[in-house]
């Protein structure tokens, strides 16, 4: 939801690089320093069982190996 608000000009994004990344490269977002901070804090994807739980995994594992 804020990454379709920044993209439609409504305001500023602050988020993780890994999940803005495309965003930047398809030019639908701006980053307007390159300057980057390193977190501590980890992302964590999970998935709750559900009719697309075999999906969402095998989405999931073409990135996180």
């Amino acid at each position: 939801m804020a990454v379709d608000e920044a993209k439609a000009g409504v305001g500023v994004l602050i988020g993780h690089t890994a999940l803005l990344e495309n965003a930047v490269a398809d030019g639908s977002l701006v980053m307007p320093f390159k300057k980057t901070v390193k977190s501590q804090i980890a992302l964590i994807a999970g998935v709750a069982d559900g009719p697309f739980e075999t999906t969402l995994r095998s989405l999931l594992s073409t990135f996180i190996p």
